[in-house]
């Protein structure tokens, strides 16, 4: 598995962790009816389904490179706003962030798989569509795993007892874990977007160097 890989696997874990975890937040904590949750979330497969092919067709023009670290850096700073997200904060507040997380999204997305799939040899590209699927579904699970396992350690922590659900009455509980653990993603994001850049860094120091010995 390439280095790119595994840097996508830290967003599809961070991405599955924030996606399970803002419905409950929405239905439970603000009270907003499932219909009216379903909608507000739309919002941000509407905008990727939007954004997609033009970062796409950019990721062609500028370098995939440069799009991948812009999506990364996006997401690392919407996942911060996010962790100030309380039992007050509007509908509109939560439209904003779902609207910055699909716009880094877009910008990591379509880049990342163009990274992943320049990087497979031409015969080997049914392996790497296969590698990039596993990839994919593991880090959504995973993400999934240390969501509701750091959500409910933090919510466990600030009522003194150990929870495994949201605790009715108690919604200051689950803001408070959910509030840390986009801290924690937060810091997986931002920890992936060095390993990249860092990358990055790399091989164009590599391919500077060989064509000043070519010269």
């Amino acid at each position: 598995m390439s280095p790119i890989s595994h840097h996508r696997h830290l967003h599809l874990v961070c991405i599955a962790a924030y996606t399970f975890l803002f419905p409950f937040y929405l239905q439970d904590t603000l009270k907003i009816s499932p219909s009216n949750a379903g909608l507000l979330i739309m919002i941000s497969p509407i905008i990727i389904a939007i954004l997609s092919a033009f970062c796409g067709a950019l990721a062609d023009k500028i370098g995939a490179e440069v799009l991948t670290l812009i999506g990364l850096f996006i997401m690392s700073l919407n996942f911060l706003l996010m962790s100030f997200l309380n039992i007050h904060s509007g509908m509109i507040t939560c439209a904003v962030f779902l609207a910055i997380m699909a716009i880094g999204q877009s910008f990591f997305q379509p880049a990342n798989n163009s990274l992943i799939m320049s990087a497979c040899p031409k015969n080997k590209l049914g392996i790497g569509g296969s590698v990039n699927s596993l990839v994919r579904n593991f880090g959504q699970y995973l993400g999934i795993i240390l969501s509701t396992t750091f959500l409910y350690t933090f919510m466990s922590s600030k009522l003194g007892y150990i929870v495994s659900d949201y605790v009715e009455g108690r919604d200051d509980a689950f803001v408070y874990g959910m509030k840390n653990d986009y801290r924690i993603l937060m810091v997986l994001c931002i920890f992936g977007a060095l390993l990249t850049a860092f990358r990055f860094a790399k091989v164009r120091s590599v391919a500077t160097k060989k064509y000043e010995e070519e010269k």
